[in-house]
């Protein structure tokens, strides 16, 4: 058998030198160099295991099993999911919690008012979108309030300048209120318009929540605002003076991990 006068090994800048030849038996010591490592790599080893190959990592990555005999992969981890939910029925400010990397953000603008001619208020549009917040940390938010005084026409919601939804229109002369839009999310849409029957009271517009206020001839049921978010106030047949209030917007962000 042969015999090794001394044999150097070398495991990088940290470790490096010579053995001496009193402290090497025949054949009894096999070294093999290592390739360097840092900080975020994992040394993978070929079939005979001996190291082979150094794998890039990086933040939030995982070691997946490329199989037998193969040495693994670095992929990216699969996100957490749904984490946590922020409701805004008034203007704010939206703070991403740790961790959070994507929202979904759906919001409307708020109702009009119904008047006392009949005509029924219309409801505010709605957009929804989906926003990466990995380098956002807060967003200003907007609630369009709700339209408490006769006749008056809804206000928008925004989140940010992601997207935004304007409020409800007042109903005009033979005609209930036209109906808020959506804007500048992956989805936008109209609210419901107020109703109007011609000759009596009108019912307020549907918003993407829900429905707006009934309509009513009477004044018991003045400014009751049964509607939901975003919904028109009810008209009041001609000869009252009351009409229905309207109900504000809504903001609501989902927050993935």
């Amino acid at each position: 058998m042969a015999t090794y006068a001394s044999l150097k090994y070398d495991f990088g800048a940290q470790l490096s030198g010579e053995i001496p030849t009193a402290a090497i038996a025949d054949n009894a010591v096999t070294l093999a160099k290592m390739a360097s490592g840092t900080d975020g790599n994992i040394i993978t080893y070929d079939a005979s295991g001996n190291p082979a190959v150094v794998t890039t990592g990086s933040a939030d990555q995982v070691l997946t099993s490329a199989g037998a005999g193969a040495p693994p992969t670095m992929s990216t981890a699969v996100g957490g999911g749904f984490s946590s939910m922020q409701v805004f029925t008034s203007s704010g400010t939206w703070t991403k919690p740790s961790g959070v990397k994507t929202i979904r953000i759906q919001l409307v603008g708020s109702g009009a008012s119904g008047n006392h001619s009949g005509q029924g208020g219309a409801a505010g549009g709605y957009s929804e979108d989906v926003v990466d917040v990995t380098s956002v940390s807060t967003v200003s938010v907007t609630v369009g309030a709700a339209a408490t005084a006769g006749n008056t026409v809804g206000a928008t919601s925004s989140f940010g300048a992601y997207c935004s939804a304007t409020g409800g229109a007042k109903g005009a002369s033979a005609r209930g209120g036209k109906p808020g839009l959506g804007a500048d999310g992956q989805v936008n849409g109209y609210g419901g318009g107020g109703g109007w029957s011609g000759t009596g009271s009108g019912h307020g517009g549907t918003s993407y929540f829900g429905g707006g206020d009934h309509d009513s001839d009477t004044t018991r049921e003045y400014d009751i605002g049964n509607n939901a978010y975003g919904g028109g106030g009810m008209g009041i047949e001609n000869g009252y003076t009351q009409y229905g209030i309207s109900r504000g917007g809504l903001v609501l962000v989902y927050e993935y991990k």
